[in-house]
């Protein structure tokens, strides 16, 4: 068992979650696994860094588009303490945007996909996705996940949004397996 995902382990009991239900309907919670791969695709950076878009970042993808803080800047440092503080914080967030946009009921692996996509778009792009529309009219499965695609922007996010592809679907989840 990873680090990350003992981290979760004990991040999903503080919040009174006895059960990680990995396949289990109506989930609304990132489960531990969900945790730990959203984890290894954001990476953990405590020395603050410009990503592909400018935009300042710490942490595990925490930058200040999350609208929390803290606002990474140039030269911040922090501990690995604090990035998993911090990244307690942001998954609240996004799993609350993620509840407050999907009306139809959503499989553990589709939750965790989502909030991973929710994660690095945003809460206003994830909610006013095509797939999330989709997804809502509880279109065909492929169909959704090929509107996760049309979100293949910057190209090298293409990686991480594949792993996002086929989790939502139930396969594979890890970005280096892909």
């Amino acid at each position: 068992m990873t680090d990350l995902l003992k981290w979760a382990a004990k991040r999903r009991l503080r919040k009174g979650r006895e059960k990680d239900e990995t396949e289990e309907a109506n989930a609304d919670a990132i489960s531990d696994f969900g945790v730990e791969v959203l984890g290894d695709r954001e990476g953990c950076k405590l020395e603050a860094y410009q990503d592909d878009q400018g935009y300042w970042t710490i942490g595990y993808g925490h930058s200040e588009l999350a609208g929390s803080p803290p606002v990474p800047c140039d030269g911040m440092v922090i501990t690995e303490e604090t990035a998993l503080a911090i990244f307690d914080a942001d998954l609240d967030t996004f799993e609350q945007g993620v509840r407050d946009a999907v009306t139809a009921p959503m499989l553990q692996r589709e939750f965790d996909a989502f909030v991973s996509i929710c994660f690095n778009i945003g809460i206003s792009g994830f909610s006013g996705s095509t797939f999330v529309q989709l997804f809502n009219d509880m279109a065909d499965p492929n169909d959704i996940a090929a509107a996760i695609d049309m979100w293949h922007k910057p190209t090298s996010i293409i990686s991480r949004r594949n792993g996002e592809h086929v989790q939502f679907l139930g396969y594979v989840a890890r970005i280096d397996a892909i």
